[in-house]
């Protein structure tokens, strides 16, 4: 992010522009802020990707419900009786609460602020040499 072009626009001087905060990029983001590098990290949505609020985490959770589930049935040829009604709400209830914390990234953006990053939720371009623009994930007006 360098000058921008007139005097109303908010500018920031940095080594490196970080745009998505996917695990990767948070990765790079990090280990160049914990450096000492001054970082921007620019996401559109949650910092920490796919994996962890949409992808891995809550499909590998909900897959060892249904596993949980499937072994419940086999209890009445193993050890005796049981009775097993299955329920959406405890999984969903668990991928909100424990995976995703209500699909919200402040730990992630906590992480990387530790280390000396400074995150933006937006959409980050290119818009020059040496300079990026955010657009604002609230709508608000671009930033440089």
């Amino acid at each position: 992010m360098s000058a921008g072009p007139g005097p109303d626009d908010e500018v920031d001087l940095v080594d490196l522009v970080v745009i998505g905060a996917g695990p990767g990029g948070e990765s790079l983001a990090n280990q160049a802020a914990a450096a000492g590098l001054a970082v921007v990290v620019i996401d559109r949505h949650l910092v920490g990707g796919e994996c962890p609020y949409y992808g891995c985490i809550p499909s590998k959770m909900m897959v060892r419900a249904a596993d949980t589930l499937a072994e419940a049935h086999r209890a009445g040829q193993l050890a005796g009786e049981v009775t097993v009604v299955p329920s959406w709400a405890p999984v969903a209830t668990r991928v909100s609460d424990e995976a995703t914390d209500g699909w919200d990234d402040k730990v992630a953006v906590e992480r990387l602020q530790k280390a000396g990053a400074t995150v933006h939720h937006g959409v980050g371009r290119l818009d020059g040499v040496r300079r990026v623009v955010v657009a604002q994930a609230d709508g608000s007006p671009d930033r440089t």
